[in-house]
């Protein structure tokens, strides 16, 4: 597995069956049963109401989606191309699909293992892109150097690729989806730290807070060929707080949610 010590995806047990309805697809394995279960239930229920359905679907088919809506999709994240990338196992794309089977949103997470060595090391190292060597993977780096990238360690999990159709926009999905995908990777890899990245120039707009990270690291440099393609921020969030503001959040979100009633099993 690129990115992560051999051994770390097999031990990755639990991952989501495609093709089936959202709630039949995995189970609730780490992490307090009654707020996650409350949490996709609610999920489920609230995105069944707007005329959507949720579902996982194969990395082929989001490759062949991020084609046809090139217009609207701007630069793909190659992370999540198998035809570029590495895919581990346990790997995970969550689409929402409308009434005529037509996806209208989607987001993808990786596990990432950096319990032996920092997350600057997977960056620095090229593992954390996965980009696969017969695709130049030479021609493509990867350089962190915040003190702190050196200090993130453990199970790691990466949230990217959201998309939302332009006919779907301006109705806080890709927050919701956001944390969708993190409480998926966190009950299914039971990471310390839940992981995204953002354009560092929207770095003070308060974005990254509303996809439900508390931190950031920056910058993350992407060159290709020696030229500069991409200025990040690594957001994140560990595992804890993550499950401490997700109660929170539903409350904010879905107000017919009781976040109390689901937080007594926490």
């Amino acid at each position: 597995m690129s990115g992560a010590p051999s051994g770390y995806a097999e031990n990755v047990l639990a991952q989501p069956r495609t093709g089936v309805p959202f709630l039949e697809s995995f189970r609730v394995v780490h992490g307090p049963p009654g707020l996650l279960g409350r949490f996709f239930i609610s999920a489920d229920e609230r995105l069944r109401e707007r005329g959507m359905t949720l579902q996982f679907i194969p990395f082929d088919e989001l490759t062949g989606l991020s084609k046809r809506n090139a217009d609207s999709w701007g630069s793909f994240n190659p992370m999540f191309d198998p035809g570029f990338a590495d895919i581990p196992k346990g790997s995970m794309c969550l689409a929402a699909f409308d009434k005529h089977g037509s996806i209208k949103i989607c987001i993808c997470g990786k596990p990432f293992d950096a319990r032996t060595e920092s997350f600057a090391d997977l960056v620095n190292s090229g593992r954390f892109a996965c980009i696969r060597r017969d695709r130049n993977v030479d021609q493509i780096e990867t350089q962190i150097t915040a003190p702190f990238a050196y200090e993130l360690k453990g199970l790691l999990s990466y949230a990217g690729a959201v998309w939302v159709h332009p006919d779907e926009r301006g109705d806080r999905y890709a927050s919701i989806f956001v944390h969708i995908v993190n409480a998926c990777m966190m009950t299914l890899w039971d990471p310390a730290h839940l992981l995204g990245s953002v354009p560092n120039t929207t770095m003070g707009t308060g974005l990254y807070q509303r996809y439900g990270y508390s931190h950031s690291i920056s910058p993350l440099i992407i060159t290709a060929a020696g030229k500069q393609v991409a200025d990040l921020a690594i957001i994140h969030i560990s595992a804890h707080d993550f499950i401490a503001g997700l109660a929170i959040y539903l409350d904010e979100i879905w107000p017919k949610f009781d976040a109390a009633v689901a937080s007594r099993n926490r």
